[in-house]
């Protein structure tokens, strides 16, 4: 296994932020975010991903993402993005 290469940031529990992980939030598209998940929320499954230096979490499904640092502290790290669910 390569080298994971830290973002510079932590998720919502502490723990650090890799390119390459999984994380996972809960998003409205109105309310913003919320700590925990919600029948009004969009779970979110996003890969952490780098371009031109900076990190993003990018979501497959939608085809696109947003800024790491803007999403970090409500993010939980679900593992990586290559394993197996």
């Amino acid at each position: 296994m390569a080298d994971l290469k830290y973002i510079g940031l932590d998720d919502k529990n502490g723990n650090p932020i890799h390119v390459g992980d999984k994380v996972v939030f809960h998003w409205d598209e109105h309310l913003g975010y919320s700590e925990k998940a919600h029948p009004d929320y969009t779970m979110m499954i996003d890969e952490v991903i780098e371009r031109n230096g900076e990190f993003y979490f990018f979501n497959h499904d939608v085809g696109n993402g947003g800024y790491a640092s803007r999403h970090n502290k409500y993010c939980t790290v679900a593992g990586r993005w290559d394993q197996a669910a």
